[in-house]
């Protein structure tokens, strides 16, 4: 069985009102070219292929056109489950016609898992699906009473697949971490749930030949190497500048061995740490200023007055501005007309999160989706 696995598409997403969408059509071109040169046995997405529970247009049309040549032109399937970021109905509406052509969506945690059967030379392999599900209304929809204890409940929820017998595979969203074994996480990923820990042990994902995760944004083994994290095609944090980002290629032979080899990807627009003084990053006898988005740290021991505009002449696609030696230095100007074409969902959770100190929970960010998808509709 060979697999491409990927998540965290996060397609849609924006730098500071910078679209990435081209940055994300060129990486997901990557991702077809190797599925035509080594012809999987089907694609893996763990979840967040979108930005925001209501993507727009131009994210669906860019996702619509990468599962259509997935399963139209090379006869791939496309295996997907919902993240946290997704809205499960609307991720779950997209399958239409490309269902009976090999895309399978799963937006909605069930009872008992949803399973695509996938067959190669060694015969089938059960692929169960896990999209995510807060704790609580995954006790709610499989009458677990007895316990509130998240590692428990997922236990609970996994045995009846884990009892079966032949190779098996698990696609996740969640966040799953060896006992006592820290991950890397980047500021990019929206916690899970608030008020308490939102990590289980990994001990109970144990049975499963194969476990593709989504949620961390580093490529990353989970206790052993087989299960795994297949992390963010691209960069969308400054704390995520140092990952190399890759597509986990995954074998298994007929008795659920499995290898794996990551396959770097090469990015439109890079995301670098620019470090330097003001006058050192302007001139122009040090280089020509740069496409890439970049997180730009001063060492001058004082504030420059309007820097972020004048940086923005040499480096358009500045996402951050901090000063080294200064306290309290974030410093980023927009003006009206940027903020006219801004996302408003987006600038509001933005607020949301400045105000309170913290980003809204997946309850919260359910309730105002539908409140800007009523407002889109009354316009």
């Amino acid at each position: 069985m060979k697999l491409i696995h990927l998540a965290d598409l996060h397609i849609g997403r924006t730098f500071d009102m910078k679209s990435m969408l081209a940055d994300q059509a060129h990486v997901l071109a990557q991702v077809t070219a190797l599925a035509k040169e080594r012809r999987p046995d089907a694609v893996l997405i763990a979840g967040d292929v979108f930005d925001r529970a209501v993507p727009k247009e131009e994210a669906v049309a860019l996702y619509d056109r990468f599962v259509a040549e997935l399963v139209l032109e090379l006869a791939i399937p496309v295996v997907a489950i919902a993240g946290n970021h997704d809205s499960a109905g609307r991720l779950e509406g997209m399958q239409g016609l490309l269902s009976k052509a090999g895309y399978t969506v799963q937006g909605s945690l069930t009872r008992p898992l949803a399973k695509v059967t996938l067959f190669d030379e060694f015969g089938p392999v059960d692929l169960y699906l896990l999209p995510y599900k807060d704790f609580h209304g995954m006790r709610g929809l499989y009458e677990i009473k007895d316990t509130k204890e998240d590692g428990e409940t997922l236990r609970r929820v996994l045995a009846p697949a884990k009892a079966k017998a032949g190779r098996k595979i698990l696609m996740a969203h969640h966040y799953f971490s060896p006992s006592g074994e820290a991950l890397d996480e980047s500021d990019s990923e929206r916690r899970l749930f608030l008020g308490g820990t939102d990590v289980v042990s990994s001990s109970v994902l144990e049975g499963f030949q194969y476990v593709a995760l989504g949620h961390l944004h580093k490529a990353q083994r989970v206790g052993r190497d087989s299960i795994r994290y297949a992390g963010s095609l691209l960069k969308y944090s400054a704390s995520e500048a140092t990952h190399q980002k890759s597509i986990t290629w995954v074998e298994m032979d007929g008795e659920g061995n499995v290898s794996i080899e990551l396959l770097p990807v090469s990015p439109l627009r890079d995301l670098r740490r620019l470090k330097g003084s003001f006058q050192e990053l302007m001139d122009p006898e040090k280089g020509e200023g740069s496409e890439d988005f970049l997180a730009v740290v001063l060492t001058d021991e004082e504030r420059i007055y309007d820097a972020y505009a004048r940086l923005l002449t040499r480096y358009p696609n500045i996402i951050s501005l901090t000063y080294e030696n200064i306290q309290e230095s974030y410093e980023l100007r927009v003006d009206s007309s940027a903020l006219q074409k801004a996302d408003t969902q987006k600038l509001f959770e933005d607020f949301f999160e400045e105000k309170n100190h913290r980003p809204m929970n997946p309850e919260e960010e359910r309730f105002m989706a539908g409140v800007f998808e009523q407002l889109e509709e009354e316009r």
